[in-house]
């Protein structure tokens, strides 16, 4: 978050700075989480949340003036996504797309091992610059708390090719089609939603009932998720009878 006529930023939900912030908090759920911050009058709120179906991550952003002074500010969002898995970087490219209101990149190359080459990076409303690059944001000699983008009046708005370390700051194929479904408010709330009514029901199968709230903590929410986080990612590398057996039991 960027003062425009002071020119002081900072960010939300890391606070590089170790800045005198009046709330920092972050609340951890079962399939997402939620950063909270206040600092001089203002108040973010970012939430991160795995769908119960689709591959993507979202994020929902929330930014209100708690104090009386009204300012200019200015909004970064940076990600950093996993873009290359064809295993050549040399075929890789990335600029902003006006149909996604966001950053494509495609890794499109000659007998790649895998059909998974194109990603993307959207938004529910167009950015003023961008950039697609972890240095075109940082800089070159730059730290994350002081990124050379932010201290620029906008982000250098350019494309790149043949890059290692692929960004997104606001900054074909299935793509557009899960880009518009997934990148607006309305589709965030119901996955939330869903996400929560999953777990519910997860949760209420068994419920520990002991004299330590902890344990109870433990037993009827954090284990049960570990468990079944074990039983998604470890069968995708042991499928033994024995994985199968410590997964019953």
């Amino acid at each position: 978050i960027k003062d425009v006529e002071t020119g002081e930023y900072y960010a939300a939900n890391r606070n590089y700075e170790n800045l005198p912030f009046e709330k920092f908090e972050c609340r951890v759920g079962l399939g997402y989480q939620k950063v909270i911050s206040e600092y001089k009058g203002m108040r973010a709120e970012f939430t991160t949340l795995v769908p119960v179906s689709g591959n993507v991550v979202q994020f929902n952003v929330k930014i209100a003036e708690t104090g009386e002074k009204r300012r200019r500010l200015k909004l970064y969002f940076y990600a950093q996504p996993k873009t290359e898995n064809g295993g050549h970087e040399a075929y890789a490219q990335a600029d902003y797309d006006k149909t996604l209101n966001g950053i494509y990149y495609d890794t499109t190359g000659y007998k790649l091992e895998t059909e998974y080459i194109k990603t993307y990076f959207a938004a529910d409303r167009a950015a003023d610059s961008y950039a697609v690059t972890k240095n075109a944001f940082k800089g070159l000699y730059n730290d994350y708390a002081h990124p050379a983008g932010v201290e620029n009046e906008k982000l250098c708005s350019k494309g790149s090719t043949f890059e290692e370390a692929y960004a997104g700051a606001f900054g074909y194929d299935k793509c557009v089609t899960a880009a518009k479904k997934f990148a607006n408010a309305a589709e965030f709330a119901r996955q939330l939603r869903l996400q929560k009514e999953k777990i519910g029901q997860s949760i209420g199968v068994f419920l520990a009932d002991s004299p330590d709230k902890y344990v109870n903590s433990v037993a009827n929410i954090w284990l049960k998720r570990q468990l079944s986080l074990g039983k998604d990612w470890g069968r995708l590398y042991g499928r033994g009878f024995r994985d199968v057996m410590q997964d019953t039991s």
